[in-house]
């Protein structure tokens, strides 16, 4: 992938991340929460989600791994 496309996406997903962070507060926590935990896991490295993580949520600690089923009910609470 070319410098401009990795920096789109780095865009995109930022932009995304913080619609989220403003409107799902607690999703978003949930769900960059576990993309970090995941990429730190598969070893990919955690430098992008630190940075989406620190940009939506300043001086934030990071969020405790929460399980499927947790996730599930964020879920379904953003959609009522």
């Amino acid at each position: 992938m070319n410098e401009k496309a990795f920096q789109q996406l780095a865009n995109l997903v930022l932009a995304l991340s913080k619609a989220l962070a403003h409107t799902q507060p607690d999703a978003a926590k949930a769900f960059i929460g576990a993309a970090i935990y995941a990429s730190r896991q598969d070893g990919s490295g955690d430098e992008i989600a630190i940075q989406v993580w620190g940009k939506c949520f300043p001086g934030q600690p990071l969020p405790t791994v929460v399980s499927s089923d947790i996730m599930d009910t964020l879920l379904n609470k953003s959609k009522s």
